[in-house]
């Protein structure tokens, strides 16, 4: 099936094989409408997001995850999808006041936002399946800045402050270091610190992002905004430095994102994560001036050690087992330990 579609400006409407969007398609191509407009919300809404005075011309499930509401009131399409921690408005309109009417008329039939739980909001994503947004436990980095060795506490200090900006240059991060030094852990403080503008999608199968086109067009073109920048976190993406053919590729695919003319006018970053030491990774990935950071993360010395313990210790730790010796001495829950491998 094909649509001869006409756009002011380009819009992405996130899944290409979703039944919502392709009848959205349908009525936006039978209507010879010429603008489009989407807008992304925060807070679970059921199918009375869309005005009554609308007929509902279909409705559908999203793979289990959510539902959709197609409808229409003369030339003015919207199309609501909804989400259990949110979901989206997309309006196709003859005008692009009658669109942004239609779409305000929407966003303000959606429930208020849930109060502030110093959890942050983030979008897990796989190619198979349907995003999954769930909100995790991400503390202020100020909270947690003392448990990292100096230099590597300096190195993050220095890029929790910085916010991109239309020109950025660079847009890759690697942090590499043994397990247990706390990557995770300061992925989740920096996704906070930037929570005011960029958003947050953890990708589970990084190597099929960087070779599958429609799923990569997913991802980086599903910014909520023209404002808000997409940091597209890469975890324990050893697969990438291999030097297969196909790891290669994709490797390649992720280095124009990062700072090829692929990435121009993307607002996205990459934060990719190994446990894989500095000799292993790719000379390509690592070159000066590529990474907006390049950060090693090494065990605490044992004079850090014993300073965070409190008590005089014989070599130094990594944070995983300074923070499970903690939980020991406390008899707290040592359950917690995870979020700092």
């Amino acid at each position: 099936m094909t649509f001869q579609t006409r756009l002011v400006g380009h819009v992405p409407l996130g899944l290409d094989t979703d039944l919502g969007v392709l009848l959205f398609l349908r009525e936006h191509d039978a209507s010879r409408n010429g603008h489009l407009v989407r807008r992304g919300f925060q807070a679970a809404a059921g199918p009375d997001v869309v005005p009554g005075d609308f007929r509902v011309l279909q409705r559908g499930d999203l793979g289990g995850a959510g539902t959709f509401v197609l409808a229409r009131s003369g030339r003015v399409v919207v199309l609501a999808r909804l989400f259990p921690w949110g979901g989206e408005v997309v309006v196709t309109a003859p005008t692009a006041a009658a669109a942004n009417a239609a779409t305000r008329r929407v966003l303000d039939r959606v429930p208020p936002p849930p109060p502030d739980d110093g959890r942050l909001p983030v979008t897990f994503v796989d190619a198979d399946v349907p995003d999954r947004e769930v909100r995790i436990v991400a503390p202020p980095w100020g909270d947690v800045a003392g448990l990292y060795p100096a230099r590597v506490r300096d190195a993050l200090s220095a890029l929790m402050a910085h916010r991109a900006s239309v020109d950025e240059s660079r847009r890759l991060m690697v942090w590499y270091g043994e397990p247990g030094t706390g990557k995770t852990s300061a992925a989740r403080a920096l996704l906070r610190e930037w929570r005011e503008w960029a958003r947050a999608v953890v990708v589970s199968d990084p190597e099929r992002l960087l070779t599958d086109g429609r799923y990569l067009r997913r991802v980086v073109l599903g910014t909520a905004d023209d404002d808000t920048w997409t940091v597209v976190v890469l975890e324990d993406a050893e697969s990438l430095l291999h030097t297969s053919t196909k790891a290669t590729s994709a490797l390649g695919k992720l280095l124009n994102l990062a700072d090829g003319m692929l990435g121009q006018g993307l607002r996205c970053l990459f934060l990719l994560t190994t446990n894989e030491p500095v000799g292993a990774l790719h000379p390509a990935l690592v070159r000066p001036g590529r990474c907006l950071a390049r950060i090693e993360f090494t065990a605490l010395s044992a004079a850090e050690t014993a300073a965070l313990l409190g008590r005089p210790v014989d070599r130094g730790r990594t944070l995983a087992e300074v923070m499970a010796a903690r939980a020991v001495a406390t008899e707290s829950d040592p359950a917690a330990v995870g979020q700092y491998l």
